[in-house]
């Protein structure tokens, strides 16, 4: 679950996440962050997230979103 996902972050890696709203509840999570967020941030909190859902025992392919958010990133 989501909680349980926010739980596992904040613990392991001392990130903040936050569930949908309205329409959006239980269908997304939210990155709390304060300010500047660059693209290294992204990079990191996608990594962590995909950490803490293998630690979960979700079945991804490890570094996929990772991978996925580099080939937007560096589309021309």
């Amino acid at each position: 679950s989501s909680v349980e996902l926010g739980e596992h972050l904040e613990k392991d890696f001392g990130i903040k996440i936050a569930g949908g709203q309205g329409d959006l509840k239980h269908k997304i999570v939210r990155i709390a962050h304060l300010g500047n967020f660059d693209l290294l941030d992204v990079f990191s909190v996608l990594a962590s997230i995909e950490l803490c859902l293998l630690k979960m025992g979700a079945e991804i392919k490890p570094g996929a979103g990772l991978q996925a958010a580099m080939a937007e990133a560096t589309k021309k």
